[in-house]
């Protein structure tokens, strides 16, 4: 059973990964991913916060290095205001 979870978490893992592929700048790429070597719970909810956000279509496809800066920076406000009031 424990390698059934394993198997459809890693396949979840590569549509995610393919998703963002296509929707995110190389730029935007290079980011998330220097990101990820220190952050790696935190860059796995931004990039479901992605999914979410093109999905609903709230975000323009290809995602810049700009955009994806901005978003970055609203996601860590919103997790400072919540820690605070903790």
């Amino acid at each position: 059973m424990w390698t059934a979870n394993s198997a459809r978490e890693q396949d979840f893992e590569e549509k995610l990964e393919q998703f963002l592929r296509r929707v995110l700048t190389s730029s935007a790429r290079r980011r998330l991913s220097n990101l990820e070597l220190v952050k790696p719970d935190f860059v796995k909810q931004i990039k479901l916060l992605l999914v979410e956000l093109i999905s609903n279509q709230k975000l323009s496809v290809p995602v810049t290095d700009e955009q994806l800066k901005t978003i970055l920076k609203q996601f860590q406000k919103r997790r400072e205001i919540k820690i605070r009031r903790l």
